[in-house]
């Protein structure tokens, strides 16, 4: 089974499936089941099913939701505030380019419905503040590092880890140097994200 990267150009969806399949490997190799939320045309769920990972997507867009369907994917309609699953029953959870969408207040409503459901990681990807950021449909909150770590203690987790995606992608130093130079470069796909892993406190 093939599905297509909808909407994005090969570099993106080259750039955007070698970090997923890193990233899967890196933290979610204790997890067995993984729920995508806000999980678009299913770019997520193609790689973590190819490491058979058993994938849940959720997500308002109807026709993005149609899309996976019919290209065998579990998917729900619902918002991040009300998952349809029982407590605990969930290894990991990944909310990717959606907590920027939405005011913190709320970020923190869907960040404690998540810990409900939630039995082991949380990983979250946010784009850094770049130049363009706010011209960007939809973008209503910026976070830092250190914010999105906060957010997250806010929230009940655990925070293990909070680094770039390109620094962690290309195995250099994380260091604020390389995040001014990408993101001074007129080119979307290099901007640098924001990436959190975390975990349910015991």
């Amino acid at each position: 089974m093939v599905i297509k990267f909808r909407r994005k150009t090969f570099h993106h969806r080259f750039l955007r499936g070698y970090f997923y399949s890193k990233i899967i490997d890196a933290f979610y190799s204790d997890c067995n089941s993984i729920l995508d939320v806000g999980c678009g045309f299913g770019d997520f769920l193609v790689i973590a099913k190819s490491k058979n990972k058993v994938v849940i997507g959720v997500d308002l867009d109807k026709t993005a939701l149609n899309y996976c369907r019919a290209n065998g994917f579990d998917v729900i309609r619902c918002d991040a505030f009300h998952l349809p699953f029982r407590d605990h029953s969930i290894d990991g959870i990944f909310f990717s380019h959606v907590i920027e969408h939405i005011p913190c207040t709320d970020a923190l409503v869907a960040l404690t419905e998540f810990r409900r459901v939630l039995k082991n990681k949380l990983i979250v990807v946010t784009p850094t503040e770049h130049q363009g950021f706010w011209s960007e449909k939809g973008h209503i909150t910026a976070y830092t590092k250190n914010k999105l770590k906060h957010t997250l203690c806010q929230a009940g987790y655990r925070v293990l880890k909070v680094f770039y995606d390109k620094c962690f992608m290309f195995g250099i130093n994380d260091s604020e140097f390389y995040v001014k130079i990408l993101n001074l470069l007129p080119i979307i796909w290099l901007k640098m994200n924001i990436v959190a892993i975390a975990t349910v406190k015991s």
